[in-house]
Order: structure tokens, then sequence, then C-alpha cells
């Protein structure tokens, strides 16, 4: 948890946890001779690997990532929030709040954040994008309404310094994605879903049920499971929200952040695991498409 404060100094960057830089060291074979145009992207404090690079990368440390936040506070009110790695910091993090918040129908309230991602390991982009997070189940909503080209992203390479200099039309993109996810969340809270309407979801987000092969346990578990989000979530007792492709949509967000089984690694925590599948990975995609089959169905 960050000091709820505007601009980052260097004493809120140091309790932060991503007071340390990184740097790229040559790889060798033990014992033998040096790969040549291959690196270790190496963290200064603990000496760790996290991740192996081209020559074409270039490091972008911790410290830039809250001079992109300071920009964001300083142009739209925003304010630092929360911080955090993903295990031994090969993706580190940092959130602030915006003012954008909406209630979709009374009583169910959306904050809006603005999350800031920096990887190290070689394996993605800096990126900058809008999150939602439904106030009565703390579900993070974090699709795009408008496509993936919402989401700002720079490459580390040579070029990216150019790239970060246009950050600053990142409040206003994260605004209008803002206003459109109001939008579409509104209309989803207005489309009620007959029983027909929610098989024909149920077979548009597994397949397999509308393919005439033996359903697994494993399947009918997931089918269940997000009846059960769908019927019972939190909040979705709300009655303008009750049966509605909102309460769905809503429910297919709670069992993938709180539900949905998380593949764990030797040293690693699920917690780490869950919140980069529900960012980055399978459960960010199923949540997408969920959204793009209800603004449809």
């Amino acid at each position: 948890v960050l000091p709820k404060q505007g601009v980052i100094d260097q004493v809120a960057f140091q309790a932060s946890g991503h007071d340390w830089t990184v740097s790229r060291k040559p790889i060798q074979v033990i014992g033998g001779n040096e790969i040549p145009n291959f690196f270790a992207v190496v963290r200064s404090d603990t000496q760790e690997a996290l991740g192996v690079v081209g020559k074409d990368f270039r490091e972008l440390q911790n410290w830039t990532m809250y001079e992109i936040g300071n920009s964001l506070v300083t142009e739209g009110q925003a304010l630092y929030e929360t911080a955090g790695v993903f295990g031994n910091g090969h993706k580190v993090w940092c959130m602030l709040k915006l003012p954008q918040d909406f209630d979709v129908v009374a009583g169910d309230k959306i904050e809006s954040y603005v999350t800031i991602v920096n990887s190290h390991d070689g394996q993605s982009k800096l990126r900058i994008f809008p999150t939602a997070i439904r106030v009565a189940s703390k579900a993070t909503l974090n699709i795009s309404a408008r496509g993936a080209e919402t989401i700002v992203a720079v490459k580390h390479t040579q070029g990216m310094s150019e790239r970060l200099k246009t950050v600053h039309e990142v409040l206003q993109i994260v605004r209008d994605e803002f206003g459109e996810m109001m939008k579409a969340s509104k209309f989803l809270s207005k489309k009620k879903l007959t029983s027909q309407k929610v098989d024909d979801f149920l077979k548009k987000m597994l397949p397999i049920l509308n393919s005439g092969k033996k359903v697994s346990n494993k399947t009918a578990a997931i089918k269940a499971k997000l009846l059960g989000f769908y019927e019972y979530g939190t909040g979705n007792d709300i009655p303008a929200v009750k049966g509605s492709a909102w309460a769905m949509f809503n429910g297919v967000c709670e069992y993938v952040d709180y539900a949905r089984p998380t593949r764990t690694f030797v040293g690693d925590k699920e917690s780490h695991q869950r919140a980069e599948a529900l960012l980055f990975k399978g459960g960010a995609e199923m949540k997408q498409q969920a959204f793009d089959i209800l603004m449809k169905i």
C-alpha cells in the first residue's frame, strides 16, 4: 500500500519495494564460452536473473514507471494506491486511483484505476491500461470496451524513450475507455437473459457443451461455478442487476478472480500466479471473451 499522495518522491519510492535496478549481464556456459547476443537481466539487490533477452533489449528501470505515474498525477488528479511485484521481480506494477467512478445501477459502484506494469523478463512490454473494480464484489473488470488498441504498450528497445514522450495522451485514452465502459455496463444491466440466452452464452464460453462430445468433470464444474456466480455472486442480488447480462459478466469476473484454478510453480505463490493470469493471461482473456459475447448475444 503506497502513501496516498500526489507525486511519488524518492522516500515513497524506497517504501514501494521497487527501489532496485536491473542491468544486462553476459551469459556463458558453465566452464565454457560466452553466448553471443544474449544477456541475463539481473536484479541489483538480489543478483537474481529475471529473464534472458536479446541484444536489442533495453532496460527500463522501475523509477521510470513512477515518472509516468507522476505525470498522470500532475495532469489528472490521480492518486497512487498500491504497488507490487510478480514472482521474483520479472514484472513490477503500480496502480493509481482516478476520480471517474460511476454507478451502473443504484448501489452498484465501479471504481476507476490506471495500472502501469513494467517487465524485466523480455516477455512483455511496458503497459499502461485502465482497470475497473466493482465495489460490491471487489472483482477486477479489466476488459477493453473498444478493443486492445486502447492499451498503451512500449517495447524495451532503443526507441522506447521517444514512445514514452507520448504518455501525456494516456489520461485521455483512459478517460475515453471508462466512458465507453460506463455505456457498455449500463447496456448489459438492461439486457435480461432468458434461460435460452444463458444456455447460449455457456455454449459459446465452453464450446465442448455444443460439440456432442462427452463433457468432462472439469468442464461440468466450470459450468456449475459460472452459473453459481451468475445467480448468487456478490452484488448480483441487486434487483436491477439480477438476471441480467451484467450479472453474468460479473459472475465470470468473480469466478476468474477468486475460483478459477491456478497453476503454481516452485518458489512462487498462488496469489502471484492468479493476479498475473487475471491481468495478462487466460483469466484476462476469459473476461474479455465473456464481455464480447454478452454485448452481442
